[in-house]
């Protein structure tokens, strides 16, 4: 008789067990000032841009083309220098996350390893 009710208890807790991993993780929440797309004045970015919304960050390619990426995970750091923010992202097909570190001060975004490079938001 024991035998008989553990296997649909087992059944039941594999089955919650397995929505429980299939649910989606919540949405990312991207600070307002993030949100939009953003230029350089920077010859060397003259003619890009990229793009950051609640959903995604997207990045102009030299050639016109545009790589999307979905958010994985944002972390904050107040410093002298500005907020540091790292937002990694991957391709939403998956494989390799990528990381975006940059300073956010006075509504200027300056990637941590080109801090001379100075980005402005141009649309929300």
């Amino acid at each position: 008789m024991h035998r008989q009710i553990r296997r649909p208890f087992a059944a039941l807790i594999t089955l919650l067990l397995a929505i429980a991993a299939c649910r989606e993780a919540p949405p990312l929440q991207i600070p307002e000032p993030l949100v939009g797309l953003w230029m350089s004045a920077d010859g060397r970015y003259a003619d890009r841009f990229f793009e950051i919304t609640d959903a995604f960050i997207a990045f102009e390619m030299a050639n016109g083309r545009v790589d999307y990426y979905a958010h994985r995970s944002l972390d904050r750091e107040g410093t002298p220098a500005g907020t540091l923010y790292t937002l990694r992202y991957s391709k939403q097909s998956g494989g390799k996350e990528l990381q975006f570190t940059f300073y956010l001060r006075g509504g200027q975004l300056r990637p941590k390893n080109q801090p001379t490079v100075k980005w402005e938001r141009v649309a929300r």
